[in-house]
């Protein structure tokens, strides 16, 4: 089978024939996660569901320009992802100990708290919601534009509306 040149059948080296078959599975990977269907979840029936977005360190004044009624889009996709329903905003701090080694609250210049519900139709599925397509499950952290504001935030919380 493999010749004193080291080719396969006297026509083929066998390292060449090695990169042609790392290449056809590269290619077969590629061909499947760009052929698989969408996940599913974003067929399932839709039903308004509220999602509650908070943020620890958003810049001071972002939190502050986000009203009632603001559209919410994911920056990065443009999914629309209802609107605002509540606003809240607290000055940030942290804790540090003390001089006799208790927790002193110290804020945090420049940054603010900042809670944000909103409602969505959405699916709702066991991995969080589908909007458009796309998983919004609790916990994962998203650039989003709420009205004229643009925060990185985390999803805190998925319930149906009331």
């Amino acid at each position: 089978m493999i010749d004193k040149n080291g080719k396969l059948f006297g026509k083929i080296n066998i390292i060449d024939l090695l990169i042609i078959l790392i290449v056809i599975a590269a290619l077969i990977l590629v061909a499947t996660k760009m052929f698989t269907p969408a996940e599913k979840g974003e067929e399932a029936d839709t039903a308004k569901v509220v999602i509650t977005y908070a943020a620890t360190d958003a810049p001071t004044g972002a939190g502050k320009s986000v009203s009632v009624g603001d559209p919410v889009y994911e920056d990065t996709t443009n999914v629309r992802l209802g609107t605002v329903t509540s606003v809240e905003v607290e000055e940030a701090y942290e804790y540090a100990a003390g001089p006799d080694g208790e927790p002193v609250k110290l804020p945090l210049v420049g940054m603010e708290f900042v809670t944000i519900t909103t409602e969505v139709e959405a699916s709702v599925t066991d991995d969080g919601v589908f909007v458009n397509g796309r998983l919004y499950p609790v916990g994962a952290t998203r650039t989003i534009h709420f009205g004229k504001s643009v925060i990185y935030i985390r999803i805190a919380d998925i319930s149906p509306a009331a």
